[in-house]
């Protein structure tokens, strides 16, 4: 019956799918969910190799608990697989220069990379997600920015500027500049450290933002109520939180309503499991690893996905109408080292870090006196001794001129 269904009228069902009672939603969900398996079972080296260590012969799902059948994915999974057999075989050969695809690189914060091939349509998908997830912005007219980690700026549609952040760290004038001519009603933030960078440079340039900003998008859950509340009185415009990044390899899987009671699901492209460690469904409130099946990028499907992270259902409606469930993902539980003259953030380190993806497996930082911090660091497969100047330099973009780094090299091959 689905298959008959086309142009406007499945638009039309996409694009609400989120306002539907759960029936409808689960019919749709595993109609789209057997249209991926068949994918990556027959298309994907990977998958096949997985699905048939584990035994699962039919992978025709009649119920979405019919999920728990199949093996969960993990990043280091994957990283067992070269990288031809974790995408499309039909993706022309050499995935990474498709005139379909688009590569992206992701670090989650440990300095390992993760590889995320997406087909560029999927993309296009995201504006209109915009539209269904923010109820009052208008595409054709609303002027966006997102600031993120980006070679270069560049548009995203006739409305939309990418700015990358670098541009903010280093080339502030350049940075200002491209900001006041963008002139934007909304601004999407990677995470909270770019957020709040931002408003230091604002601060101290004395200058203002956008008097025409409605609202500021933030792909992070890592915010205090001290720093949302500073943000929302500098803007002068609310800040609703979500996850993940547009180019992160699960792109708006949620997002936080006016009500801000958790975030809403996104029903239109995600099955969300919150699992135990057996690959279990847990019960509403209670935590557990947060894994996603993706409906809509058939060049690199992620199926039962583990993004590394915890979170769980919150197992209530919202006021706001809209039927997709509630769920919040947990902060990540890190800290911050206060030294003598500035508080450094753990996560700041982690954005330098991931800019070395290649050279640092992993990394870990403490505090050794109020004056210094000592860095132990696992390498990659491309480290060099020489690298270490080169971070240094770029860590002291946070530490500080005067802040003691001590390195401690493991496990050198």
């Amino acid at each position: 019956m689905i298959s008959a269904i086309k142009g406007y009228p499945l638009n039309y069902l996409w694009a609400r799918i989120n306002e539907m009672p759960d029936r409808p939603v689960e019919w749709w969900q595993i109609y789209r969910l057997n249209k991926i398996l068949k994918v990556s079972a027959g298309l994907v080296g990977m998958y096949k190799d997985i699905f048939g260590k584990a035994g699962v012969k039919d992978i025709q799902v009649k119920a979405l608990f019919d999920l728990e059948k199949l093996p969960v994915i993990t990043k280091a999974l994957m990283g067992e697989y070269p990288p031809h057999s974790v995408v499309n075989v039909k993706v022309d050969g050499r995935y990474g220069f498709s005139n379909r695809a688009l590569t992206n690189y992701i670090c989650r914060g440990d300095g390992e990379l993760f590889r995320y091939v997406v087909d560029k349509k999927f993309c296009v998908m995201r504006g209109k997600l915009v539209k269904a997830a923010f109820r009052n912005i208008n595409l054709g007219k609303d002027r966006f920015v997102l600031i993120g980690k980006f070679l270069y700026p560049y548009s995203f549609g006739p409305n939309c500027l990418m700015v990358p952040y670098s541009m903010l760290k280093g080339r502030k004038e350049d940075f200002l500049k491209v900001f006041s001519e963008a002139r934007p009603e909304y601004i999407f933030f990677d995470n909270i450290n770019m957020m709040n960078s931002f408003r230091t440079l604002c601060l101290d340039c004395q200058f203002r933002p956008s008097p025409n900003l409605k609202s500021i998008i933030l792909f992070s859950v890592d915010i205090s109520d001290k720093e949302r509340s500073e943000g929302e009185t500098f803007f002068g415009a609310p800040i609703f939180l979500a996850k993940y990044s547009l180019f992160e390899e699960a792109p708006f899987l949620g997002w936080e309503c006016g009500e801000r009671n958790g975030l809403h699901l996104n029903r239109q492209s995600y099955i969300l499991e919150i699992v135990d460690e057996n690959g279990r469904q847990v019960q509403p409130g209670q935590a557990g690893r947060v894994v996603i099946t993706n409906f809509e990028n058939e060049l690199m499907p992620l199926i039962r996905y583990d993004t590394g992270e915890r979170g769980r259902f919150l197992g209530k409606p919202c006021g706001c109408g809209r039927m997709s469930p509630l769920f919040m993902i947990d902060p990540f539980q890190v800290k911050d080292m206060i030294m003598t003259d500035r508080v450094i953030r753990y996560t700041d380190l982690q954005d330098v870090f991931s800019y070395y993806w290649g050279a640092i497996k992993s990394f870990e930082a403490v505090a050794e006196t109020n004056r210094g911090i000592r860095i132990q660091i696992s390498p990659g497969k491309i480290w060099d001794d020489n690298i270490l100047d080169h971070l240094e330099n770029s860590l002291r973009t946070v530490t500080g001129p005067d802040t003691r780094i001590d390195f401690n090299i493991i496990n050198v091959e």
